[in-house]
C-alpha cells in the first residue's frame, strides 16, 4: 500500500530528488533544444531561395506566437506572471529565426558564401 503521509524530512527529501529530476531534464531539454537551433540555422543559411522561408515565416510565425500565447496565457491564466515568460520567449525566439533568415537572405543577395564554416 502506497504511504500517504510523509514526515518533513520525508517531503524534504522527495522535493530534494524531484527537483534534481527537473534539473536534469531541463539540462537535457536545453542541450537538445540548443544543438537543433544551430543546425536549423545551418539548414536555412544554405537555402537556395531564403526570401521564400522569410514569406511562409512570416505568416506561420505570426499563426505560431497568436496560438502559444492564447494557449499558455489560458492553461496559465492563476500565474498572470506567466504572460511576460511567455511573451519574453516568444520575442527573443522570434527575433532569432527572423535574424536567421535575413542573414541567409543577405548571404544570397551579396552572392558570398558566408554561411557558418560549422555548417
Amino acid at each position: 500500500m502506497a504511504k500517504t503521509e510523509y514526515t518533513p524530512q520525508e517531503m524534504s527529501y522527495l522535493t530534494h530528488e524531484r527537483l534534481k529530476r527537473l534539473e536534469k531534464a531541463l539540462i537535457e531539454q536545453e542541450i537538445i533544444n540548443q544543438i537543433h537551433e544551430e543546425f536549423i540555422s545551418c539548414l536555412v543559411l544554405q537555402l537556395p531561395e531564403p526570401k521564400i522561408l522569410d514569406t511562409v515565416w512570416r505568416n506561420v510565425g505570426s499563426d505560431l506566437s497568436r496560438d502559444i500565447v492564447t494557449h499558455y496565457t489560458m492553461q496559465y491564466k492563476d500565474y498572470p506572471q506567466i504572460k511576460d515568460v511567455i511573451n519574453n520567449v516568444l520575442n527573443i525566439h522570434m527575433n532569432i529565426w527572423k535574424s536567421t533568415i535575413n542573414t541567409a537572405i543577405d548571404v544570397r543577395n551579396t552572392g558570398e558564401e558566408k554561411a557558418d564554416p560549422n555548417c
